[in-house]
């Protein structure tokens, strides 16, 4: 009705309109020559909107539909769907979650139950509260579950230079020790089970002490070089004892060793006891070396029949008889003596005979053989002689 009825266009933004007569004039200031629809409110310039060749198209792509009743659009898309109401999802491929996290409603984050396999027991990680750490649980149907960390290989599990708290004492031989089983039950029954009487590291006890002796299983003592023991106890002493072992052909050695220049090697007994030489009965060839030392059997044997009697000759010449055997003959006159060894033939003298023959005079007296007897000598100022068959 144009009497009672109104049209009215009205642009909007950068849209103008005209009525002329009964032509409709759409205005715009976006740039020309743009799609009238797609970038309305981006074009410039005027141009004449054709009702019969422009059309507007609203649709939807997969999954979403349209339709206008009116001057009302809709569009319709189907709801995700609820995965929870899917009991059985299965990944395509790999799970990425970007820059987000897997996030639950509680702490526990993941829980790997059983699925597919007769497991009653899984894993559960949980996340904490600030203070706490996140939590890998061994959770399941049977009262008390493993958690076992199982690298492959010959590989390590690596705590990065950080400590394994809260773990009780070891009872296994394959469980590790905790720092109290160390400290405090590593000890021997004789020893104790205290921390102040259990073994102590001895790179850091500057005084440690046996509780017991000290077997050595066969092994020995030593250093790494022939040293075996070095005794050093006094903190003001400046000289001690080595022990030290040799190679074949060489025997081991007692030495005495310090700060001084010249250190005395000293052997103390206690109380009465004496200081013994092994293989007393092979004197004979021990005692060989000018500095060799013989011991009492050396010495009864070869000093004890010195002395027993004394002949005292006073006169010029004495000849040795059979009963001298043993005895000290002196010679004591002042002036020049001579002393006569007989033949065997004369006087039988028997294998281990021993004489001395000492001048005490001022007259030197002179030792000769008798015709057959090979040797002599002079003794002169208070001079001894030995002679022993």
């Amino acid at each position: 009705n144009i009497t009672t009825d109104t049209l009215t266009i009205a642009g909007a933004g950068l849209i103008s309109t005209a009525m002329s007569g009964d032509t409709l004039t759409i205005s715009t200031t976006a740039t020309a020559d743009q799609n009238l629809w797609a970038t309305f409110n981006a074009d410039t310039g005027t141009t004449t909107a054709n009702t019969t060749t422009d059309t507007l198209t609203v649709s939807g792509g997969t999954g979403i539909s349209t339709s206008i009743t009116g001057d009302i659009l809709t569009i319709t898309t189907p709801a995700l769907l609820n995965v929870v109401e899917d009991g059985t999802p299965v990944l395509g491929g790999n799970l990425d979650v970007g820059a987000s996290s897997l996030v639950k409603s509680t702490n526990v984050i993941l829980s790997f139950s059983s699925g597919g396999e007769a497991a009653v027991n899984w894993t559960d990680i949980s996340t904490a509260l600030t203070g706490s750490g996140p939590i890998i649980r061994s959770v399941g149907a049977d009262t008390n579950v493993d958690l076992v960390l199982d690298t492959k290989g010959t590989g390590d599990i690596d705590v990065s230079t950080n400590k394994i708290v809260n773990v009780v004492n070891p009872t296994a031989n394959q469980d590790a020790a905790t720092k109290n089983y160390v400290d405090t039950t590593t000890a021997t029954t004789a020893q104790g089970t205290l921390a102040d009487t259990a073994l102590q590291n001895i790179v850091e006890d500057g005084s440690p002490q046996l509780g017991a002796q000290l077997d050595v299983a066969g092994n020995g003592l030593g250093d790494g070089t022939n040293l075996l023991l070095d005794f050093v106890e006094d903190a003001s002493a400046v000289n001690h004892i080595e022990i030290e072992n040799e190679a074949t052909g060489s025997g081991p050695i007692i030495r005495a060793v310090g700060a001084d220049t010249n250190i005395d090697l000293k052997l103390t007994p206690k109380g009465t006891g004496a200081i013994s030489v092994a293989d007393a009965t092979n004197y004979e060839t021990n005692v060989t070396a000018d500095d060799d030392i013989p011991n009492k059997k050396f010495c009864d044997d070869t000093y004890a029949p010195l002395h027993d009697t004394i002949n005292a000759q006073t006169g010029t010449t004495y000849t040795l008889v059979l009963t001298d055997d043993g005895k000290l003959v002196t010679m004591n006159n002042a002036s020049a003596n001579t002393l006569t060894i007989p033949t065997d033939a004369s006087v039988a003298f028997p294998i281990g005979t021993r004489i001395d023959v000492m001048m005490i005079g001022v007259g030197v007296t002179t030792v000769t053989g008798d015709t057959g007897v090979t040797g002599c000598a002079r003794l002169a100022e208070q001079g001894i002689l030995i002679g022993r068959r």
